[in-house]
């Protein structure tokens, strides 16, 4: 008996230590489906279903339903792509518990863009019915995977620090092979070259469409979704690929923009998030100048970093980012002439000196960053033009 309950938490341990070591968590619309397709393959991921929602709805069929959806290749990493699993509070508390070692990244993208393209994403798979005013109001997804500041906070509180890596979505549009290297650094995966396919193929909903007929589509999506929960996942993946999902997919009138209230309305829901997001970044910045006092015992030279953070601050947000970072080369050589005297020289023997510049230095190119991503937060400066309303169905 003894020897049988040995092998029974025997094989539990191996069944815990099968569990995947890192989750890319979202928000929704932030660029995961292609993150799923680069990562797929390097690193073990699920399949053929990108998303198994194990953790935030499927948690009561245990281990060894979510296991199956993973064929574990010995050196590899294995992980998850789960969007849903962001503003989820069973989903973080789940992975805190059985996981406590897993590393999370999540990205964050331009409120606006990234709820609109939420809005058609679901709308075009007959998730919901509305136009996108009335969306905001009735689909509560579509505001709490907004609350950024809110759910990395809670994040942060039960992974710690070390384990969670908040991104933006700007910076993969703009070199995602740097974003993928950072990534690789992060959950330990070996650093490897995105393909000139894979560079090209970011997915987006500007093809999306309302659909031909919202009662067909609604029902394809939850078939698909009951064929998931049973391990089915192969039929859903066949029809996909097969021409019969022009039936139920596409075919109907095109997305239109929206009114200017609407955006406006948009960026009021989630300012207090972006700028709690923001306060957040500046916190560990001014942290880290703060560390650099301690190098230091003369009261004048105490005083620079606070002089440094200001300049650049208020560079950055007078001139934007770039602007920030060309300010922080300058003030950087600038400081550097009285930290170093009485010669201005890198290579001056004064390791304490040349740490606290790298600080300086490194703080203020963090800042002005920052700083300057705060028009991400700010209402679009556009004329209102008329506009259709979104078509119901």
């Amino acid at each position: 008996m003894n020897i049988n309950h040995s092998a029974a938490s025997e094989s539990g341990h191996d069944r815990l230590r099968s569990l995947p070591s890192f989750f890319i968590i979202g928000p929704p619309r932030t660029g995961t489906t292609w993150l799923h397709e680069v990562l797929s393959r390097r690193a073990v991921l699920p399949s053929p279903t990108k998303e198994t929602r194990f953790f935030d709805a499927h948690f009561h069929r245990g281990i060894d339903w979510y296991l199956a959806h993973f064929t574990p290749t010995e050196g590899n990493q294995v992980g998850e792509v789960a969007p849903t699993y962001f503003a989820s509070y069973h989903a973080r508390e789940r992975i805190a518990r059985l996981i406590p070692e897993a590393r999370v990244l999540c990205t964050f993208r331009d409120p606006l863009d990234r709820v609109l393209s939420l809005y058609r994403m679901k709308r075009a798979y007959g998730m919901i019915p509305w136009g996108f005013a009335e969306a905001l109001r009735k689909d509560p997804e579509l505001i709490e995977s907004g609350k950024y500041a809110t759910h990395l906070k809670e994040w942060l509180r039960v992974l710690g620090r070390d384990q969670v890596m908040p991104m933006f979505y700007e910076d993969l549009k703009g070199d995602p092979q740097v974003y993928v290297d950072k990534i690789a650094h992060f959950i330990s995966l070996p650093r490897f070259d995105i393909s000139h396919e894979e560079n090209c193929n970011l997915h987006g909903t500007e093809k999306m469409t309302h659909p031909r007929n919202y009662l067909l589509t609604r029902a394809a999506s939850q078939t698909a979704d009951w064929l998931k929960a049973r391990q089915l996942d192969h039929v859903v993946t066949s029809f996909k690929k097969s021409p019969l999902v022009n039936l139920v997919l596409g075919g109907g009138t095109n997305f239109e923009g929206i009114p200017q209230e609407s955006a406006e309305r948009v960026y009021e829901l989630f300012q207090s998030e972006i700028e709690e997001l923001e306060t957040m970044w500046l916190s560990c910045a001014v942290a880290a100048a703060l560390a650099t006092l301690l190098f230091y015992e003369s009261s004048y030279k105490t005083a620079l970093p606070f002089a440094f953070l200001a300049i650049i601050a208020g560079t950055a947000i007078l001139f934007g980012r770039l602007a920030g970072a060309l300010g922080t080369v300058i003030a950087s050589l600038v400081f550097a002439s009285v930290l170093f005297e009485p010669r201005p020289s890198l290579a001056v023997d004064d390791p304490v000196a040349k740490a606290h510049l790298a600080w300086m230095a490194a703080v203020g190119v963090v800042l002005s960053d920052l700083i300057g991503r705060r028009r991400v937060a700010a209402p679009p400066r556009r004329t209102p033009t008329p506009t259709t309303p979104t078509t119901h169905f």
